[in-house]
């Protein structure tokens, strides 16, 4: 999309608008035509549903309204962000389904700010449709899910952030192929972590106890647990030897 430059003729370093008036042969008028457009795409009421765009995401697929979404997001957040709060809980679970599914995989940052503000107003929101677009693609076998480069920067919603990895460690397939083991490792070293290791140590004894799982996933849980125990070992030294 011309918007995005996403195209190889397109020229990445000009302005979104210039790339479009370029893209529609120097058409000004034409191309604000195409920029209101763009930026009403948010309130369609045939947007697709949160569903649809995760099972496109598991196909490698996208929907046609997915990139007009983005563009629209990014439009609205530099022109008049207040009309995203005007969007009603559906409209953002269906937009957010894109911001991850799509927006994530491109590594498109345009409409960060948008999604930050949905994940301060309402968190419960925004982190239950990263979760939905995350589990689903690991269950599919994907090794980079949608939803967790957000996860990663975020620099709130720590408990929660907890929590939706503890939860993803829940889901990993016992059977996950070895492209999916260094996401594994990475969910366990994060959650290792954090002071509370009650949900980690569950979840470990769970997946050494079954007997389907991966040799290569029960070596990498046993090191995690080992890292754990030594972790706890010394900082309970570190309390005696403070006194506390």
């Amino acid at each position: 999309m011309a918007y995005f430059a996403l195209f190889v003729e397109v020229d990445q370093r000009m302005h979104p608008r210039d790339r479009i008036c370029e893209f529609l042969g120097g058409d000004a008028g034409l191309a604000d035509v195409a920029l209101t457009a763009l930026r009403d795409t948010a309130f369609r009421d045939d947007l697709p549903e949160a569903d649809e765009t995760i099972s496109f995401h598991a196909e490698s697929r996208h929907h046609f309204l997915a990139y007009p979404v983005l563009a629209s997001l990014d439009l609205l957040q530099a022109e008049s962000p207040s009309r995203l709060d005007e969007l009603s809980g559906e409209q953002k679970r269906k937009i957010l389904s894109v911001r991850y599914c799509v927006a994530d995989t491109l590594r498109q940052d345009a409409t960060s700010e948008c999604h930050d503000r949905w994940l301060q107003q309402d968190p419960d929101l925004v982190l239950d449709m990263l979760y939905r677009c995350a589990v689903d693609a690991l269950k599919v076998g994907d090794s980079n899910p949608p939803g967790l480069y957000d996860l990663d920067r975020f620099n709130t919603q720590v408990d929660r952030s907890y929590d939706i990895r503890v939860r993803l460690l829940r889901a990993f397939p016992v059977r996950a192929p070895s492209t999916q083991l260094p996401l594994l490792d990475r969910l366990l070293g994060q959650v290792v972590r954090f002071p509370d290791r009650v949900a980690l140590s569950a979840v470990i004894a769970k997946k050494l106890k079954a007997k389907s799982a991966t040799d290569a996933q029960k070596v990498l849980c046993l090191r995690r647990r080992s890292i754990e125990r030594r972790f706890v070992s010394s900082l309970v030294a570190a309390m005696r030897g403070a006194g506390i």
